[in-house]
């Protein structure tokens, strides 16, 4: 009888699979090693499907698909996605705090991804790091040298009193919503970066506020998405919309300890509004926040911290681009256009914002194409008043905006230029900056003519053509979400074949990101095209002659957008 061989199970797959003897050795086993061969002694994983094919063991052990989960409900599909989420983030945690690579909301066996093993790195990171303000040099804001350093992951984790819906959409605000805020991926994001950060201290004042506002946020925007419970996910936006709107009420007439989250919150919740899709309110908030900041601007509200500089630059591009629909103030009750007294003032507030660095990289504009954007506003506000005493003032600033813009236009065909001089190929990033920026300069002399000599479509048909043809360039190159004001500018002056049917492949992206006014935006839009051509019939004239003037449109239509 011969010798009893001892069986083991528990040497490396290479050796068990070759039917040898391994000395398990790690990292690497003798064998292995001799071959030059990778050792790997971790869990093999094998898909059985259920097609009666027969499966080679090769040491391993198997289970048939169906009855892998038997027992368990299916997993919908938000939860799926939640699940996928997690493996990155607990991937990014681990390497940070391997303490705290274990997730309260780790659903073990349950998950279908619970076979998968963190790797983590030796290096640790204390926690309290992560709510540390990065101080950038503005500078050099595009360094690719920032991105490490400004990456934030925020988590929930640490809160076990959370529901589950709360901590899946506060994930989704940072990875997907976030993404949303921004045209093109920015390594200085405050959406992914200083809005959940601060809303981590969700237990008091501000903070609370701007935690309720983004998980409103978020909700509003998953109700906008496809194959999604609107239903559940309007409530939800409306509950935390609610309480947001509560704390506000109950903190803002205390001192304000904290101003730069406050006035982040409101602007969150300005967002709501502008998610949800009902297009008047978003404006309450507006003129809510800059009222807040007029009166605390002793406190160099300003300049205090890189991120309160972005707070102020993004309510000033709010207020801006919104006054391009309205006029310079808007009565909140009536909606009437009323005079303003800043036109000729000592530096304004909104002049004080827009000097200072970086000006207009979050909605992906140059500060100089902002000012003028500003200045045809403002001007086209002087000539409706008919002020005759005001003639060389607009002779002047009709001359400064064409100047601004001739330059920013021949900057960037040279940039163009010398690129192609060089043999260089720019990064994608770069390419989709130019995109939209080359689409804001062209939008911006649709915006002059239209507004200020009410010429026909006619007269800026090259400059419509050219905003849409860098709008399709961008979406050519990426999935982002292009601003809006640049598209729509050209989009409602659109009459021919080829330029309405890119406005349409505009409308059609424009409309999937899950922002409920992009629906608004869309049917101001039509309703402009509708009436051109309702009035071409009428006076059997040329649609390129036919001039709409689409704030007209959008007050007949009791909408009020804000493109951006």
């Amino acid at each position: 009888m011969g010798r009893l061989r001892d069986r083991t199970f528990t040497g490396c797959w290479n050796c068990r699979s070759r039917r040898v003897k391994c000395n398990e050795a790690k990292p690497a086993c003798g064998a292995c090693l001799r071959r030059g061969v990778r050792c790997n002694y971790g869990t093999k994983l094998v898909w059985v499907e259920h097609d009666n094919q027969v499966y080679k063991s090769d040491g391993r052990r198997s289970w048939r698909c169906d009855l892998t989960w038997s027992g368990y409900a299916p997993l919908p599909a938000d939860v799926v996605d939640y699940l996928i989420l997690k493996c990155d983030q607990d991937r990014t945690m681990a390497s940070a705090a391997p303490d705290c690579a274990s997730s309260v909301w780790d659903l073990g066996h349950h998950s279908p991804f619970s076979c998968f093993q963190l790797q983590s790195n030796e290096q640790s990171m204390d926690s309290s790091d992560q709510f540390e303000e990065v101080m950038v040099d503005f500078d050099n804001i595009d360094s690719p040298s920032l991105s490490n350093a400004l990456i934030l992951m925020p988590s929930l984790s640490e809160n076990p009193d959370l529901t589950w819906d709360d901590q899946f959409l506060f994930d989704h605000y940072v990875r997907d919503v976030g993404s949303n805020m921004m045209p093109v991926e920015h390594a200085r994001n405050p959406w992914k970066s200083d809005y959940p950060a601060l809303a981590l201290g969700r237990t008091w004042g501000s903070n609370k506020i701007l935690y309720h506002a983004i998980i409103s946020h978020a909700a509003f925007h998953l109700a906008h998405m496809p194959l999604r419970d609107t239903n559940k996910y309007s409530l939800i936006g409306s509950k935390n919309y609610a309480i947001a709107i509560h704390e506000l009420r109950l903190n803002i007439d205390n001192d304000l300890t904290d101003f730069a989250t406050t006035v982040a919150s409101i602007l969150s919740l300005m967002f709501a509004e502008i998610y949800s899709g009902r297009s008047r309110y978003w404006r309450h908030h507006h003129e809510g926040a800059w009222k807040l900041v007029e009166n605390h601007r002793s406190r160099d509200t300003l300049s205090s911290t890189d991120f309160t500089r972005i707070l102020m630059q993004n309510l000033n591009i709010a207020r801006t681009i919104s006054q391009t629909a309205t006029g310079l103030i808007q009565d909140l009750e009536n909606g009437d256009v009323s005079e303003t007294p800043e036109l000729l003032t000592t530096p304004s507030l909104s002049a004080m914002i827009t000097s200072t660095p970086a000006y207009g990289f979050t909605i992906g504009a140059s500060g100089t194409i902002l000012d003028c954007i500003s200045k045809i506003t403002r001007l086209q506000h002087v000539m409706a008043n008919q002020q005759n005493d005001m003639t060389h003032y607009v002779d002047e600033t009709l001359e400064s905006i064409l100047s601004q813009l001739n330059c920013c236009r021949n900057q960037a065909l040279g940039d163009m230029i010398e690129d192609e001089y060089a043999n260089r190929q720019p990064s994608l990033q770069t390419l989709l900056e130019r995109s939209q920026n080359k689409a804001f300069i062209y939008a911006t002399y649709v915006y002059l003519y239209r507004t200020l000599f009410d010429v026909p479509p006619r007269s800026v048909k090259g400059y419509v053509t050219e905003t849409l043809r860098y709008v399709d360039d961008f979406f050519t190159l990426s999935e982002g979400n292009f601003s809006i004001w640049p598209a729509f500018i050209a989009a409602v002056e659109a009459y021919t074949v080829d330029d309405m049917a890119a406005a349409r492949r505009w409308l059609e992206r424009s409309t999937s990101f899950g922002m409920g006014n992009r629906e608004s935006v869309e049917k101001v839009v039509r309703e402009v095209w509708r009436t051109r051509e309702e009035r071409c019939e009428a006076l059997d004239i040329d649609l390129g002659i036919i001039a709409v003037d689409w704030r007209e449109v959008m007050r007949e239509m009791n909408c009020d957008v804000l493109l951006v």
